[in-house]
């Protein structure tokens, strides 16, 4: 009779936390499948290479890093610093580089974890981690190792930051450290400027003279190496945002209806292919890299899912503080890329996919059981076939290194 009370007590619920530190630890190995294979190797890792290679050559001070977007701009060097010293520790080998970066996107997503599970319930921490995780298409865009990789890391904690400030301003520094390292990665970062300063002045008084001082001293010394470089070049380098708005008439850097319609369709494409790539694809054609542009196009009717999940989230932000951090941080990654000019690349999304997965998690929390347990387990098949039975072309770094296109001297 106890045995059978006990296996009436028995529920679901009392799996799951062993079933998701399985499927988690399923997900990673997905993520580090064939990763010196795998990882991309083009002409743009292969510039970054190059710089960073010169440093374990010769260490010497640089100041920036790779140019901009073309508008005139230089990076900060941190990323080449980060790129040399994984090349000294594999004596210019770019392996280091193959696996770092997957390592990267294994990272963001117990970074995903940690903040979903203090900003809302453990089991939203659990969904949103698989989803990172499992994502085919974020498989593919964390195998490689450039500038826009650590994207999605910095975003997200400075979405956690950003909400803890409002009860504790001592947190604004750890917010000023994050926007003054995005400079050292890619502007699309910028965009969570207004939403900092925002919060910033909205807290002014309550910021104390040492925080503001401890803030503004981070920030100065992680930009130091800009600042030195503008001081020596005739500061080019912090009046390249007026010299675009001076060739505000030249044709690709003007905001087109044209321009808005290609955005908007790459955007809604991409909350279909957040969920589904197809089987057997090749990881250059879902990057749209050089010539090879065959990409799984955008499902409408898994995109309904995820525009489901979106509205949940503007319906739970009227109420919900939390949820309104988070719906501010969307909608200005999101207004960002569809009123970008230049070319609609889905990598511009990197901030938007990190903070994605967490809105799908919201609106799977409050559905019933089975549906969720249906749902993901769909998404981990189909996610996790495609990684397997893909194939890498000619850019990736076995072939390269194989045809001897990557060379140390």
């Amino acid at each position: 009779m106890g045995k059978k009370d006990n296996f009436k007590s028995f529920k679901l619920s009392n799996l799951l936390p062993t079933l998701s530190f399985i499927v988690v630890g399923f997900l990673v190995f997905v993520r580090f499948y064939r990763a010196v294979n795998f990882f991309t190797f083009n002409f743009d890792e292969e510039y970054q290479a190059l710089m960073a290679y010169e440093q374990v050559k010769d260490f010497h001070p640089i100041w920036i890093g790779v140019s901009a977007s073309n508008i005139g701009f230089y990076l900060g060097p941190g990323f080449t610093y980060l790129n040399a010293f994984l090349f000294k520790l594999t004596h210019g080998d770019p392996v280091s580089i193959a696996y770092f970066a997957p390592l990267l996107g294994v990272l963001t997503g117990l970074s995903i974890y940690f903040v979903s599970k203090e900003l809302f319930s453990k089991k939203v921490a659990t969904l949103a981690t698989i989803f990172y995780l499992g994502s085919s298409l974020m498989n593919f865009l964390d195998r490689r190792f450039w500038n826009p990789l650590p994207i999605p890391f910095i975003t997200i904690w400075l979405f956690y930051f950003l909400y803890k400030a409002q009860k504790d301003t001592r947190y604004f520094i750890g917010v000023s450290f994050l926007l003054a390292a995005s400079l050292h990665v890619h502007l699309s970062l910028l965009v969570f400027w207004p939403v900092a300063l925002f919060y910033a002045i909205k807290n002014i008084k309550k910021i104390s003279l040492k925080t503001w001082i401890l803030s503004i001293t981070t920030y100065v010394i992680i930009i130091s190496p800009l600042l030195v470089f503008d001081f020596v070049h005739n500061f080019d380098n912090i009046s390249a945002p007026l010299r675009f708005i001076q060739n505000k008439n030249i044709e690709h850097q003007k905001v087109t209806a044209g321009t808005i319609n290609s955005h908007w369709a790459v955007w809604m494409d991409s909350l279909s292919r957040y969920l589904y790539i197809a089987p057997v694809t090749d990881l250059q054609n879902e990057q749209c890299l050089g010539q090879h542009c065959a990409i799984t196009p955008g499902n409408k009717w898994i995109g309904i899912i995820s525009l489901f999940a979106l509205g949940y989230l503007v319906f739970g932000a009227l109420k919900d503080k939390k949820k309104q951090y988070l719906l501010l941080m969307i909608v200005f990654s999101m207004v960002f890329f569809i009123l970008y000019p230049g070319y609609s690349a889905e990598y511009y999304l990197l901030n938007f996919f990190v903070l994605f997965p967490i809105v799908l998690a919201l609106f799977f929390e409050v559905l019933p059981i089975i549906v969720t347990v249906v749902v993901l387990t769909l998404f981990l098949l189909f996610n996790s076939l495609t990684v397997m039975n893909s194939t890498q072309a000619q850019y990736g770094l076995t072939a390269r290194k194989d045809r001897k296109l990557w060379k140390r001297e």
